[in-house]
């Protein structure tokens, strides 16, 4: 990998190889860092190239969990109409614990919300869908949810933003940031929550 590259080779959607989309290593940073470590690379043209990924070691993780309160896993439904942001952001949550639920337009994350047994934490949405948008999205999961928390995400020019989100503490900028969507989420479903 040439080294004006290597700074960008975990960014999502950036490939040193045409015709690729770029999410492989932007996967595999995100599940690396949702676990609390971190990866780095070396890399020499022609030479090849070593990843070096550093775990931090933890006994217990379902224990550490069950004792609720800041970083405990919640439900979040994903709806996003790219497969791929959906499949990466899917296993970012995924792998911080997070049960994932997920959707391509408005009309599934009904289907799917109507069809799980148990709360959502979490809705988190693209601005706009193929087939409406996260806000009235939002709007129609509300129901029988009051406490469910909205996060909108979005890669749009801030103006047609501005006709979709009435809160903008609520959204999150693509491209994602791995470490600000795990913060945002793990925010969003101690919101979520009761107070013991």
């Amino acid at each position: 990998i040439a080294e004006s590259e290597l700074e960008r080779v975990f960014e999502p959607f950036h490939s040193t190889k045409p015709g690729h989309d770029g999410l492989g290593l932007a996967t595999t940073y995100g599940i690396v860092t949702g676990f609390g470590g971190e990866i780095g690379v070396e890399s020499e043209p022609g030479a090849g190239s070593t990843f070096r990924i550093v775990l931090p070691f933890h006994e217990d993780v379902e224990r550490d969990a069950a004792r609720g309160g800041a970083g405990a896993p919640g439900t979040v439904l994903v709806v996003e109409d790219d497969p791929a942001v959906r499949a990466l952001v899917g296993a970012v949550l995924g792998t911080a614990g997070h049960r994932v639920l997920q959707a391509a337009d408005a009309r599934g994350a009904l289907d799917v919300a109507a069809s799980h047994d148990g709360p959502i934490d979490v809705l988190l949405a693209d601005v706009v869908l193929p087939d409406g948008d996260g806000r009235s999205l939002a709007l129609g999961l509300r129901t029988g949810r009051e406490r469910m928390q909205v996060l909108l995400m979005s890669g749009h020019p801030a103006d047609v933003i501005a006709r979709h989100v009435d809160d903008a503490s609520a959204l999150l900028q693509k491209p994602l940031a791995h470490d600000v969507l795990l913060r945002r989420v793990e925010q969003a479903v101690a919101a979520a929550r009761p107070r013991a």
